[in-house]
């Protein structure tokens, strides 16, 4: 049933109501401004967002300055079955630092706002399947037409040529399909997993992304014509085990997992510590480090016993060596064995949780964690950029707005639209 089209006005009023005393994008407040300018200052992007991989680059261009507008589907605008707290958990990692704008992209009023965006604009990013821009009569040769130097970016799973070229996947299937998941698990697990929960995939192709816009816009700067950018996850996600690849193609070996086994360390591995489900990495790397790890852990009967006396012994009977050390690592937490372990020059470190990250002392001390603004919440820390200039402005903005909020200040900012025009596209369903 359609919906009526005073309650779509309030609600449309209610998302400016509920705005009014938020941070804008652009505003200053908890920023800190540098003399100079951010790299991306200047630059408008489109972005078209669906799970993480869009998002994340449309991302890394705001956070250095880009402004970025996303365009919804108006199902955007709803709350997702998942809950509250994952959509909220959702925007502050994929919608911070943007306008969001709710369109119909299924009404031809809806694509013909979009292209109108897109003619002001410098860059489009998208990840939808491969067919979605084309039906919507925004494929690269059409957005030519409206913009002739327009940058767009496409992240589609396989790209948009080959076989599989119409495949819709997720992260962890192209970890299987890279050959990630196959070299990155327990060899002695007779069953190979489908990957870790994190899309790992989904935040290494963004970085490719940036780079080719980058590329792509200095190409625009010196010759005043445009590029189109065709990414491929799976590729992205199979160029991080090159090695892999090369050593079966030099010597037809394929390579097979090695867990935290080393040729040439030991012990090198994963250890329980005290407490629920808490490890510890150790890496001993020579002789010299084995006799210092044996005093600090309070057993120097292991540098005469038979089987660990050697390197070569010790990676021997490394099933049996990793049982003792467990045996000690157990009594302590992991970061008790990390200090103790890293005072004597012993590479060892923790297996953090999501809270020890967020209390990393190391990561606190350069700013990592930035505060950012979500309407439901208010302010919150959440992980920071990575990447950090010197000669210029870069303020992270750190403001999260909910889908279709900025619809008004996007389509009369730019646009020049009346607030009539905006009140009919509302009644009409086209804007949401």
């Amino acid at each position: 049933m359609r919906e009526p089209a005073a309650s779509r006005k309030g609600r449309a009023a209610a998302r400016t109501r509920s705005g009014a005393n938020r941070p804008r994008i652009g505003s200053s407040l908890r920023t800190t401004s540098l003399p100079g300018r951010n790299p991306f200052e200047g630059i408008r992007v489109i972005s078209f967002p669906t799970g993480i991989v869009g998002p994340a680059l449309a991302g890394l261009l705001a956070e250095h300055g880009a402004e970025v507008i996303s365009i919804e589907a108006s199902r955007a605008a709803r709350s997702p079955q998942r809950g509250q707290k994952f959509q909220i958990a959702t925007d502050l990692e994929s919608n911070r630092d943007r306008q969001r704008i709710a369109i119909d992209m299924k009404h031809p009023d809806g694509v013909a706002l979009a292209k109108k965006l897109i003619a002001k604009s410098d860059v489009v990013v998208e990840n939808f399947s491969a067919r979605v821009m084309a039906s919507w009569g925004l494929d690269y040769p059409r957005m030519k037409e409206i913009r002739p130097d327009i940058i767009m970016a496409s992240l589609q799973a396989f790209g948009q040529t080959g076989p599989r070229r119409d495949y819709v996947s997720f992260g962890p299937i192209l970890m299987s399909y890279s050959g990630m998941a196959y070299l990155w698990r327990d060899p002695e697990v007779e069953r190979p997993g489908a990957g870790c929960q994190t899309a790992f995939p989904d935040y290494v192709a963004p970085s490719y992304g940036a780079v080719a816009i980058l590329a792509a816009l200095h190409y625009r700067a010196r010759t005043g014509k445009g590029q189109y950018i065709d990414i491929s996850q799976a590729e992205t996600a199979a160029s991080m085990i090159g090695p892999a690849h090369l050593e079966y193609l030099l010597t037809g070996r394929e390579p097979q997992p090695q867990g935290n086994f080393s040729a040439v360390a030991a012990p090198h591995g994963c250890y329980r510590c005290k407490g629920d489900d808490r490890w510890c990495v150790i890496a001993v790397q020579s002789q010299e480090e084995w006799i210092r790890f044996c005093e600090v852990a309070g057993h120097r009967e292991w540098l005469t016993d038979h089987r660990f006396s050697e390197p070569a012994t010790r990676i021997q009977y490394r099933q049996e060596l990793d049982y003792w050390i467990e045996k000690w690592t157990a009594k302590y937490t992991p970061h008790q064995v990390m200090v103790m372990l890293q005072r004597e020059g012993i590479a060892a470190a923790v297996v953090q949780t999501a809270e020890d990250l967020y209390r990393d002392p190391h990561l606190r001390e350069r700013g990592f964690a930035r505060e950012v603004y979500h309407p439901q919440i208010g302010w919150i820390a959440r992980a920071g950029p990575s990447v950090r200039l010197t000669q210029n402005g870069f303020t992270p903005r750190g403001v999260t707005h909910v889908a279709g909020e900025d619809n008004e200040s996007v389509l009369s900012g730019i646009l020049g639209m009346s607030s009539g025009e905006i009140s009919d596209l509302v009644d009409r369903n086209v804007l949401r």
